[in-house]
């Protein structure tokens, strides 16, 4: 899946200028209910500014807070060393960053620096959810070695019994002995009877 098709366009964003103060900053995010927004000027992308940051600026000055806030600019607390990716990259690739760099979110940029939106956790942590076809059907876990077919040969089991696969999700587990768990989600229709086929078939599957 393409970073375009999970972007959260610039259109549906709350953003702020790196000129405004960042009193206007805190109050857009406690209004928003989030806990940092992106800082940009139409099309051109700054970084973002987040309530932490803030909350720890005041925290190290003893100035009056209200002209603290007032007098300073969100330029000069903003983080401008998030990740860019473009549209058209793969969104496997977004994953990653997030994690690592421990970010709100994802700049998405193309090749001429025009800000098109961001991809954040959330949006990530919903199309996950939806792959593994989290609260439909039915669940079953198949433990089994990484013999070339298996797969193959469970899908094929399921389509004889007529069953209606909603997901399969391959994981890899930790393990000396080269194992995999194949995880299918399948619709309740014709469930017990393909459970049973597969572990006629010498599957090793978990409900």
């Amino acid at each position: 899946m393409l970073v375009s098709n999970l972007l959260l366009s610039k259109e549906k964003l709350t953003t702020i200028s790196p000129y405004e103060c960042t009193k206007k900053a805190l109050e857009l995010i406690n209004k928003n209910k989030t806990l940092s927004i992106p800082v940009c000027i139409g099309d051109k992308f700054y970084g973002y500014i987040a309530k932490v940051n803030i909350y720890e600026f005041l925290l190290e000055k003893l100035e009056d807070r209200e002209k603290l806030l007032l007098n300073t600019q969100v330029k000069e607390l903003m983080k401008k060393d998030i990740p860019i990716v473009r549209p058209n990259e793969e969104l496997e690739d977004v994953t990653p960053l997030l994690a690592k760099r421990n970010i709100p979110f994802v700049g998405v940029v193309d090749k001429y620096n025009k800000f098109h939106g961001i991809i954040t956790y959330k949006a990530i942590f919903h199309e996950f959810t939806e792959i593994l076809g989290v609260n439909q059907g039915r669940r079953m876990s198949i433990i089994t070695h990484e013999y070339k077919g298996q797969l193959s040969k469970i899908t094929k089991i399921i389509a004889q019994n007529k069953g209606d696969v909603i997901s399969i999700v391959v994981f890899n587990p930790k393990s000396a002995f080269n194992l995999r768990e194949i995880v299918v989600r399948i619709e309740e229709e014709n469930f017990d009877i393909i459970l049973r086929k597969l572990k006629e078939a010498g599957f090793n599957v978990e409900i």
